[in-house]
């Protein structure tokens, strides 16, 4: 009955680990629209006692990210408000399209995302520009107002459609304090992962910043090589700038993507590590019963064997309750599992909680390791001496 417990003990979590560790795989294959290598990050915020005017502010980020531009580890620069995988939520509903103001329903089904970006950041970041182009530096204030939307936003609000040369406002002034937000779409990009790998891209927005210029900022630049390297260039640029606008969160792409999926894999090495230890503790329970049950029986098999049984016999008897109480615990196991596992549904990402293949591998995998655990004392049995055996005490 122990050793029945512990390999269904042991098949339910080697299934909850293999499972996990299929999802965690699909997660980190999951193309999340942007290059995260050699990428460094610092965030800052612009006081409003010295950077109450818009102009103030363009003119603030344009000087720091020339600064930044210039430094030979950096092959570009640019900044956004709103860095994805950050959890940074700014949702706002779509006023008009194409001239016309939508209805309330309207306004809240077509809601965007959006993000306040320089025109290098979908260079620096590696996000495709798919149709049309990037944000160039003509695109100022005073200029036709003008916005780049990614490929999720551009099929809801255009389905079948191009939506190039389209007009769209949004619902946010983003401290201009005159008209809403938006302009004629100039560009489609390729959608991204703004909230993890496991979540689908969600339609958003972009806008110049020189045409809305905001005061909360992610700047980003990719680096020749080692990312960190630029850390210090980069606080020194800032220092010289204004040595009174601190930076902070400063983190590596890698860094920031590695911990979107840092839930995930904790749960994967606390189920694996609970799974290993129960698989180890059946090992050694079915060695230790059997071992045990050879010793018990050494008069019995020595007789057998003096009476004419082959060694080969007395091995497949011993292997044969090795594999009953086995297979006993890996159907209870299996079956068990299949109803314990959908608690893991939240936690799968493409995924199946009864994936078939996960449970063929586990099976076959526990089993494997029945045999190699009862290989030793069954060979034992099969290697006693029908003569000494019976003065076995």
């Amino acid at each position: 009955m122990l050793i029945v417990a512990e390999t269904t003990v042991a098949v339910i979590l080697l299934i909850g680990a293999g499972l996990l560790t299929r999802s965690f795989s699909r997660l980190l294959s999951v193309d999340l629209g942007f290059s995260t290598a050699a990428v460094q990050t610092f965030t800052l915020t612009l006081p409003g006692s010295r950077y109450s005017q818009p102009l103030q502010r363009q003119e603030f980020l344009e000087s720091l990210l020339s600064r930044v531009s210039s430094h030979p580890g950096v092959v570009s620069a640019a900044a956004i408000q709103g860095l994805p995988l950050t959890n940074f939520r700014y949702g706002i509903s779509t006023s008009t399209r194409d001239g016309v103001t939508l209805s309330d329903e309207d306004q809240d089904r077509l809601t965007l995302q959006v993000r306040v970006v320089t025109p290098d950041y979908f260079k620096t970041m590696g996000i495709p520009v798919l149709e049309g182009r990037p944000f160039v530096a003509t695109d100022r204030i005073g200029s036709q107002a003008v916005a780049i939307l990614n490929r999720a936003a551009a099929n809801r609000l255009w389905p079948d459609q191009s939506a190039l040369g389209r007009q769209l406002e949004i619902g946010t002034r983003l401290g201009m304090g005159g008209a809403r937000s938006g302009g004629t779409v100039v560009g489609i990009v390729g959608d991204v992962h703004d909230f993890g790998p496991a979540q689908a891209a969600l339609p958003a927005i972009y806008l110049a910043h020189a045409q809305w210029p905001v005061d909360f900022l992610t700047i980003v630049a990719r680096a020749h090589g080692e990312p960190s390297a630029l850390v210090e260039p980069l606080r020194a640029a800032l220092g010289d700038l204004d040595p009174e606008v601190p930076m902070f969160a400063v983190r590596s792409m890698d860094q920031i993507a590695a911990t979107a999926v840092v839930q995930p894999r904790l749960y994967l090495v606390l189920i694996a590590c609970f799974a290993g230890t129960a698989m180890l503790l059946a090992a050694i329970g079915l060695y230790g019963v059997l071992t045990y049950a050879v010793g018990q029986r050494t008069r019995e098999i020595g007789i057998r064997l003096a009476l004419g049984a082959k060694r080969g016999e007395v091995l497949r008897m011993v292997m044969g309750q090795a594999g009953r109480l086995s297979v006993a615990g890996v159907i209870l196991g299996l079956v068990a599992a299949a109803l314990a596992s959908r608690l893991l549904r939240s936690q799968l990402f493409e995924v199946a909680p009864t994936d078939i293949a996960t449970y063929l591998v586990v099976a076959a995998g526990l089993m494997a390791v029945a045999f190699v655990a009862s290989w030793i004392p069954a060979r034992r049995a099969a290697r006693i001496d029908p003569i000494t055996a019976p003065r076995h005490d």
